[in-house]
């Protein structure tokens, strides 16, 4: 998955494949994980582990330089500075799961958008 953010727009993606005819079940696979974190029932131990994932990937990819060149850049266009990986490790572990719920509320208010080739 990923996220695009911009100020008066996003999008999130999410980049699945499979052979044509197993597509039908890839939807309904990729629907029904994104309706069930609308049902508010992921476990602290969950949310941890998922937060902990966001955490190392955050971290690894700023192990290779052209990642922290494009890092620099989309944050100073974006936000006008540039945050450390301290700051991103203290911001993932400041999110609640009332906030990824709200986040999930959103995204779901509008109709999807599929392409597939």
């Amino acid at each position: 998955a990923t996220t695009h953010f911009y100020a008066d727009s996003g999008l999130f993606t999410i980049a699945a494949s499979c052979v044509p005819n197993d597509l039908p079940e890839l939807a309904k696979a990729i629907s029904a994980e994104i309706l069930s974190m609308s049902t508010r029932s992921i476990s602290n131990e969950e949310f941890s582990r998922v937060k902990n994932q966001l955490k190392s990937m955050v971290l690894m990819n700023l192990e290779f330089r052209p990642t922290v060149f494009e890092d620099v850049g989309r944050q100073v266009l974006t936000h006008g500075s540039r945050n450390s990986a301290e700051d991103w490790v203290s911001k993932i572990d400041a999110v609640t799961k009332e906030d990824m719920f709200e986040v999930v509320g959103k995204l779901l208010k509008s109709k999807p958008s599929i392409a597939a080739f």
